[in-house]
């Protein structure tokens, strides 16, 4: 089944639905400006010492000193016995978030394994992102492994389909890892959400050909976990790295010339491949006879409709790209404060940038 062919499902919630939406929602967008490297030890002694705290980020780390107390008594809990149960919950939340607007003009679902496996195997050939392009963005005496620029195109080709930014998300992997003498501190993943509540996520470090559900992903990189704590967080996909915020155009380097830009241009040209290609060559990049068509809103309120419009508005615009001499347009930098801290890090990105007017066909 194509996604032009996915009709527009509703789904009916009750009062309870309807709070623990708005739960889970602040929980994933609590976690944009958190430095989750340092986090995890700070969520561990927090649990340890059994301190319940007031406020949405604490909803899983609240609710793992719950079912640990339930599941082991009053006994010294392990470190790795806390971090499975942080991990669990935050599974837990996932599976219970409900994201649906029948009154938007963007999907709530991708419609399939098999369309998320296109995205996922297209990675490898894209002229930016794949691996063979990777040196010509590399720095002296470092390596940038970039699973941070790869989840970058992952979040804008869902985005060019049409998916609701509810329905994205990324899952994050914290611990050391490694390969031989090859040692990381973080990996992500791109979740997306399909129609029957699952979330599977496009990832080609542990698969290059097919998707994974958000558990077995978590699962793959266990395998890889150096001391056996690998702490699995899940966000709004606007964060850009585990350290940093939202995305902005400072941290992509879409405001300096390529030559002084850390990222070597990488972030400048994937956007620049997204506005250049048209809905017909994204598709046969893709392998689809066809971008969808979005859905018709459901019965909409006039409130509704102008939230609609605004939103559509907002995606439709260009986020900052370089212009073909390697610079950005004219402007001073924003300030960090600049950044709102709701997890709209594409809206800071275009309100900066107001003025560029070529479309990004969102």
């Amino acid at each position: 089944m194509s996604l032009a062919q996915v009709q527009h499902c509703s789904l009916h919630y009750t009062e309870r639905d309807r709070i623990l939406f708005e739960q889970t929602t602040g929980y994933f967008s609590s976690l944009i400006n958190v430095d989750l490297l340092h986090y995890r030890n700070q969520e561990v002694r927090q649990v340890a010492s059994r301190n319940k705290f007031e406020g949405i980020q604490h909803l899983v780390p609240n609710a793992a000193i719950d079912a640990l107390i339930a599941k082991y008594g009053n006994r010294r809990w392990t470190t790795k016995e806390i971090i499975d149960e942080l991990n669990e919950q935050t599974f837990k939340t996932l599976e219970a978030y409900r994201p649906n607007d029948i009154t938007d003009k963007r999907f709530d679902f991708l419609p399939s394994n098999e369309l998320a496996e296109l995205i996922l195997r297209s990675i490898q050939k894209h002229p930016v992102v794949s691996e063979l392009s990777a040196d010509q963005y590399q720095q002296k005496g470092t390596e940038i492994g970039y699973c941070f620029g790869r989840g970058c195109y992952v979040d804008l080709m869902l985005m060019r389909l049409g998916l609701d930014r509810d329905s994205i998300k990324k899952i994050w992997a914290i611990g050391p890892m490694g390969e031989g003498k090859l040692v990381w501190q973080f990996h992500i993943g791109h979740l997306v959400r399909l129609s029957d509540n699952s979330w599977v996520a496009i990832d080609n470090i542990p698969s290059s050909y097919r998707v994974l559900d958000a558990r077995t992903w978590g699962e793959r990189l266990k395998s890889k976990s150096r001391d056996g704590q690998l702490r699995l967080y899940i966000t709004n996909s606007d964060k850009f790295t585990p350290t940093l915020g939202s995305y902005n155009p400072v941290h992509l380097g879409l405001n300096t010339n390529r030559d002084r830009d850390w990222y070597k241009g990488y972030f400048q040209d994937l956007m620049n491949w997204f506005r250049d290609s048209t809905d017909a060559e994204i598709a046969e990049f893709l392998g689809i006879d066809a971008l969808p068509p979005r859905p018709i809103p459901v019965s909409p309120t006039s409130e509704q409709i102008a939230k609609s419009e605004a939103e559509e508005a907002l995606y439709s615009k260009l986020p900052p790209q370089s212009v073909h001499n390697g610079s950005s347009g004219s402007g001073s930098t924003p300030s960090n404060n600049n950044y709102n801290n709701n997890g709209n890090g594409f809206a800071s990105i275009l309100d900066y940038f107001k003025r560029i007017k070529n479309r990004f066909h969102f």
